[in-house]
């Protein structure tokens, strides 16, 4: 059977400004040690190498960056665990359980 080129399923196009605040704000976390450096490192290495530069219709320089589902996930969940608690002024956890609970009454009223 013939190699089979997939690609990541997951496209985020980004600014050259917001790339380059991506990979400075992974560099930090990596050079913090707060989670696993491997796995940030793994991260910084992938966005570095398989990010493509691309020119829009506009004319304008964007970066696309790629990605399989769990690598998504790992991305999200690092950055996710770099800012905890960091920019939070709101408890929005009791605003998501102030909406499941409307929901969930309005589903009651409708059955």
């Amino acid at each position: 059977m013939a190699y089979q080129n997939k690609v990541p399923p997951i496209r985020l196009k980004v600014t050259i400004d917001t790339f380059n605040s991506l990979i400075e704000f992974i560099s930090k976390i990596e050079s913090t040690s707060l989670i696993e450096k491997e796995k940030v490192t793994k991260l910084k290495e992938k966005l570095l190498r398989y990010s493509i530069p691309i020119t829009n219709e506009n004319e304008k320089n964007l970066v696309e960056m790629r990605f399989y589902p769990n690598e998504a996930g790992k991305m999200i969940d690092i950055l996710l665990y770099a800012v905890d608690g960091t920019i939070t002024t709101n408890n929005y956890y009791a605003v998501l359980l102030e909406v499941r609970n409307k929901i969930k009454e309005e589903r009651s009223k409708n059955e």
